[in-house]
This record gives structure tokens, sequence and C-alpha cells, in this order.
């Protein structure tokens, strides 16, 4: 029996975005069970909730009568220790959200719903092939997402999972009943026991000899450790320098002294290749993936909590596994935007990491080829300490880099080609030599608009201010890729109505299209968000690429990190310019970044390695300055002009968003709260942009404008935000993101 309690309220955080917590009565039957930081049922208005327990008190601050009793306790004992709680009312104050709903992202879901097994849906065709591709032409213009599932399920022999079939159809479980009711397919619930966890066996390794300049950085670690406490150090190491042995070899002595080690990377780069390079060196691996499923995420998790992980693996809400003592966080490509929450809470994995080992005495490593301005002027300042790997391992070079000036193309061609004659030579030559090229294009889709080549009309979303994507597969569309809305293309103009519609830009879905109409389809592979839809699909196209069964990898992103193959002698960037011109202070720095990780996936072998980047701005500093490898020369450019203008690091900015259905409220909401702020501006050193309608103004049928706040420093940002009111007209809501990375 724990000891009875002798406070009469219990403190409960909610995930609602009020400010909380909230008293709730003790019973007396619960007296002996609830603890700080179990969950507890409660009601709250005309719901039934649970909620965290987060304190006790003898004083409430509403009559005695108004005050409701606990209804019960969920977790014995309590999944949250006073170290997460400390975290996660951190996480709430500073990123201006409610306690509860920062509570909420530090469990997985699977932990919540105490999930022990799930249940597959498994779906299989009701009638024959004929029949199906029948229905299909019938419903295509009026239900053209059920038509695909349709003629999904006719080329499908036996079951498929609901979860594959819909991801392949691009449909919803809605598309999937309506078949079943109309007696098109066939639905059965299948128990599964097991999980792809990742969980594969690897033969362990001996570690290698560090280089020279690994040697020096490892000395310095170990310094750092053995003086104990916290302390953070930047990685600053070109690509393929081996930062990731220095990570292993630091685990290697953290682990020896009884502590444990959290490794967060960006999630493209969480792939199987990643896993395994850890697994080989320790036995007690744990790994927190999105492919996992929630009752694998909770596995991973409880092995955490009752420290059978040496070692955590995952994105950026791995940052609050449950190690009993962190001795070592590691944040590789800390610069990652990625490692940033974009909904509620809008927390940043990296900066919630270092926080939580300031308060647990870990040492902090931040890795990256190309780190985040703000990373790299804390280093300038004394605030981190700089560690630098200036070489490849081996000795290679860097590879070197040619500018592909694509106006000249033009000129030749009449028309911007996908591919300069330059590129196509290159791509033919790799593959005569039995090669692999990896080739960048960060957009999706075939055609990335639709317009009438007479008035000049763009189709765009009904629902969002963007122009439509067009698609082309097993179905035509043109698709929104923020609210997933899609229909067929026009063939007349609605604005003029007249014939003359056309096609224009080129994402990755034609790209692909080109190379294998040019170097035989089984040797290209896509990757991007679209093609990678599906369990496992992400790891199984990277396997075969590593077994040379495609020769050509094409993809957004998601190319540019975390890949290490040898073989690839050739990296081709199709365009360049995709975000350069943004409207956000960060394009320049995010372009340079993209530039050049996905260069340092050429030459990573003895064969050596080069690097095509096609752009229409071929003098832009940015390009010219990743073409060079020269990290440093755009650090000191790019913060000259942050500086100038007050933009982090020299800064402390927040943006306020308002969204909402009715234009006109939005727009005085956002007004209203601008004045807010300015009454304060004088007294918090702080400066107000705006207000303004977003840059994408409608999405999903929510108009959205904002303003920018930016400060001196941390206390005064604060200070300014505190003064908002959160709560405003219905069908109106105003968010607060601290440390934005997007502001669009």
């Amino acid at each position: 029996m724990g000891q009875t309690r002798s406070e009469r309220y219990v403190l409960v955080a909610l995930n609602v975005p009020l400010p909380g917590p909230f008293h709730y009565r003790l019973p007396d039957p619960l007296r002996e069970v609830v603890t700080l930081g179990a969950r507890v049922r409660v009601s709250f208005g005309r719901r039934k909730m649970a909620g965290y327990c987060v304190g006790f008190s003898d004083m409430a601050p509403i009559a005695e009568n108004r005050i409701k009793d606990i209804g019960g306790v969920i977790d014995r004992p309590a999944l949250l220790d006073r170290r997460m709680l400390d975290l996660t009312r951190w996480m709430a104050e500073y990123y201006c959200c409610s306690w509860g709903e920062a509570l909420e992202a530090a469990l997985p879901a699977g932990v919540r719903k105490a999930q022990t097994s799930r249940t597959l849906t498994m779906v299989s065709a009701a009638k024959s092939d004929e029949e199906l591709l029948a229905r299909a032409e019938e419903v295509e213009k009026r239900a053209p997402r059920q038509a695909r599932v349709l003629r999904v399920l006719s080329e499908t022999e036996g079951e498929i999972s609901a979860p594959d079939l819909l991801s392949l159809a691009e449909a919803d479980y809605a598309v999937m009943a309506a078949l079943r009711r109309d007696g098109y397919a066939a639905v059965r619930k299948q128990r599964v026991t097991d999980d792809a966890s990742l969980d594969f066996g690897v033969e362990h390794v001996e570690p290698p000899t560090p280089t020279a300049e690994q040697a020096a950085v490892l000395e310095r670690i170990r310094l750092a450790l053995d003086k104990g406490g916290f302390h953070v150090m930047l990685l600053h190491g070109v690509t393929g320098s081996g930062k990731t042995e220095v990570y292993l070899q630091t685990l290697k002595r953290v682990v020896e002294s009884g502590r444990q080690g959290i490794v967060l990377v960006p999630e493209i780069a969480l792939t199987p290749q990643t896993v395994a390079r850890f697994r080989a060196r320790f036995d007690r691996v744990c790994v927190l993936h999105s492919e996992l499923s929630e009752r694998g995420r909770r596995e991973q998790w409880r092995k955490i909590r009752r420290g059978e992980a040496d070692v955590v693996i995952g994105a950026r809400s791995a940052v609050f596994a449950p190690v009993p003592q962190l001795g070592l966080l590691v944040v590789d490509e800390e610069h990652e935007s990625t490692f940033k929450q974009e909904n509620v809470p809008r927390y940043h994995g990296r900066d919630v990491g270092i926080w939580r080992a300031s308060r647990e005495g870990a040492l902090t490593i931040l890795g990256s080829a190309t780190p985040s301005l703000e990373s790299y002027r804390n280093a300038q300042t004394g605030k981190y300490e700089m560690l630098e790997l200036e070489r490849r391992v081996e000795g290679r070079p860097l590879p070197p880099v040619i500018v592909q000036d694509m106006r000249g193309e033009v000129t030749r061609f009449k028309k911007t080609p996908m591919l300069s004659r330059r590129m196509g030579l290159e791509i033919e030559s790799v593959l005569q030599k039995g090669e692999q090229a990896i080739l960048l294009l960060n957009r999706r889709g075939f055609h990335t608009f639709v317009s009438c080549k007479r008035c000049g009309y763009v189709v765009q979303c009904p629902h969002c201010d963007v122009s439509l994507t067009y698609h082309r597969g097993r179905h035509e569309s043109a698709r929104c890729h923020y609210c997933a809305y899609e229909t067929t293309p026009p063939d007349i103009c609605p604005s003029c109505g007249k014939p003359g519609i056309r096609y224009g830009g080129s994402g990755t879905q034609r790209v692909a299209e080109t190379l294998a109409e040019r170097f035989g389809e089984e040797a290209v592979a896509r990757m991007d968000s679209d093609a990678m839809r599906g369990r496992g699909k992400y790891e199984a196209t990277l396997s075969d690429f590593r077994d040379g069964k495609t020769r050509i990898l094409l993809g957004t992103q998601m190319v540019a990190k975390g890949l290490d193959f040898p073989n690839v002698t050739l990296v081709g960037v199709v365009n360049a310019d995709v975000s350069l011109n943004l409207p956000d202070f960060r394009a320049s720095e995010r372009t340079f970044q993209l530039l050049s990780q996905v260069s340092g996936r050429a030459g990573r072998g003895p064969k050596g390695g080069r690097v095509i980047v096609q752009t229409m701005n071929p003098e832009d500093p940015c390009i010219l300055l990743a073409a060079k490898h020269d990290y440093l020369g755009f650090a000191r450019r790019e913060m000259k002009a942050r500086r100038q203008f007050g933009y982090p690091p020299f800064a402390r900015i927040a943006r306020v968003l308002v969204e909402g259905r009715k234009a006109a409220a939005v727009e005085e909401r956002c007004t209203k709260a601008v004045e807010t702020l300015r009454a304060v501006a004088t007294e918090t050193k702080a400066q107000i942009l705006g207000p303004a309608e977003a840059p994408i103004g409608r999405v999903k049928d929510r108009y959205r404008w904002h303003a920018l706040v930016k400060a001196p420093d941390s206390a005064s940002l604060h200070a300014a935000l505190d003064s908002l009111e959160r709560t405003g007209p219905r069908g109106t809501t105003l968010i607060i993101d601290v440390d934005p990375v997007s502001l669009l």
C-alpha cells in the first residue's frame, strides 16, 4: 500500500488549449493510489477525459461546490516521472501551449492507449476482375477514388491490408466502406501479434581505428565526459568525415559508465542502414520510428523505461525517451527543419533535448556538415564548444561541383529542358561504367501547374490558395499538396471557356518517366512521399538501390541525407532554384544546406564522384558557395545580412498566426493582436512586423493572417507574447509559433 495523501485536491493538466492545471477533489478511496505523473479520469465540461496528475494542493481557486471529483486512476505505476513533468512544464511555458498539450507529446499514442495488440483490416475483391473494372469505368467521373480502389483490387491476388490498399489507391476508409456496402469488396479483421520493429539481426563489428582528426575530437569529448555535467559540443564535419563513428565511440564510453544515450536523427535519415550501424556495436538498442505500429512503439518505450536499452535512436519525439540515466544526447543533422514540430506543441527536438540534458547533467553533441546559423553563432560566442572534422575518411576529396547554367539550355532548345545535355551524358557515362547516380528535385508530381495558354488562368485548389499539381499514373488527377483535394484536369479553360490547357513545370514523376524512357524503366527508382506510401516501401527502395537492382535514385529531399552508397559517383540537382526565392528569411540557408547535403552523397567510395547543379541563377552566392563546399564563407555572408535586418541568430522571433473560416474575422483578430503587441513593444523591446496576409493566404478553407514578433532575447520575446489574449471570437484560432522554421 502507498502512503495516504493528506492534500484535498489534485492538480490535473489536460490536453486542451487552456491555461491550467485544473483542480479536482481527491476522493478518500483514491488517496493511496493517485501519484505524481499518473493519468487520471476526469470530467471537463460535458467531456470525459484523461488528464495528468502534476501536483497536489490543500487550496482551491474556486468554490468547493464547483470542484469535481477525480473519476479514477489510469496508470499504476505512473508513466511520467518528475524529470518529464519538469521538461514538459518548461516546454509549455516556452512554446506557449498548455501543460497538458506538452505532456501529450511526451507519451507515444500506443503507450497512452495501453495498446497490447493490433487488429489489421484485410480486403479482397468480392467480384470478378471484369466486374471491378466495369464498375471503375462507370464511377470514374463522379467517384474517382472508388475507381482507383477498384482497379487496385482487380490487380491484387488474394487479400491486401486496408492501409496498403488505400495508400496505393490514395483513398480513405469511407471509400472502402462504400465498396463493401455495394458488394465489390470483402473485409475481415485479423489480429496481429508480431511487429516489424526494425529488430533485425546484425553481426557485431569492431570499431575502426579513428583518423587523426577523429582521435583529436574524441579526446576532447573524453575530457568533457570525465569532467562530467552538462556541456554542448557542435561537431562541424564535412560530409563523409566520419561523424557517426565519433557518435558510436562516444556512446561506447557512456554505456560503459552505466548511463544511456539518445540519438536524434531526421525522420528521413532513420533508415535500416543507419540503425544497423548502431546495432553492430551495441546489443541493447531501441528504435522509435514512424514505421512502427502503436504496439511496436509501446514495446520499445517499455523496454527503454525498464532500463533495457543502452542506446535509443529516433526522430524528434525520441527526445522524450524515458532512459533512467541520460549520459549523452546526440542530435545528428542538427540543422534539419524536421526537428521542429508544425502542430501543437510546436517544439524543436534539438532545443528541448538541450534543455533536458542541462537538467540531467548530460553531454550534448550537435552534428552537421552545415550547422544552423543559431548553433554556429553559439559556438562562436563560446556557449557551445566547436569540434571540427575538415577531411573525409581515408583522405577522399569532396566531390567537384559543376554549376550548370540552364539559361544557355533554354537558348539552345527554345525551352527549359529537365536535364541539360551535360547531365544526360554524365548519367550515360555512369551507367556504362556500372556505377550509380542520385538525382534531387524537391518537387513532387508530374507537372507543377495546369494553366490556360490563352488567358493565363492557373487551375487552383478551391480550398487553398495554391495551384494544383498534375499527377499521372494509374489515374490522372490535379491535386493539392496541402489539403489532398483532387480533380480531373479540365479540357476547357474554366475562365475563358476555350480549349488550350497546358501543363508546365516538372516534378519527380515527370523526370522519372523521362529517365525511364532514356535509360530503361528498371534502372530508375523514385523516392518521394507519393511513391513511398505503404509500410516498408522506403526500405525496399533503398535495398534495391544498394543491391544495384536500380541504378538511378531520383527523389525529393529524402535522397539528400542519411544515404551512404560507395558506388554513387554522380549526384545531380535537377533544379537548384526551387526553394531559393521563397518569402522566408531562411530560404538561402535552406538551399545551401540542401545542396551541400546532397552533394555529399557523391564520392563516398574509392571511385570518387562529381556533382552537377542545374540552375537559372548561377551567380547566386548561395549556390556558388555550396559548389565550393564553403560553409564558413556562406555563414559569414548570411550572418552579416541577419545582423543587419535583426533576424536570428541576432534576435529571437515568434510568429503569430490567426486562422479561421471568415476572412474578415481573421484579419480583424490579427489586427487586434498586433495592436496589443505594439502597446507593450517599447516596454518589452519587441519589434512587430505586420499584420499581413500569410504567403499562403488560405489552407483547407481557413483564411490566414500573420505577424512577426522580434526581440533581442527570449525573456523580452515572451514578455511581449504574454500580453496576447489566447481566446478570441468563435471561429478564429490564434497560434503562437516560437522560433518558427517556416513563415509560409
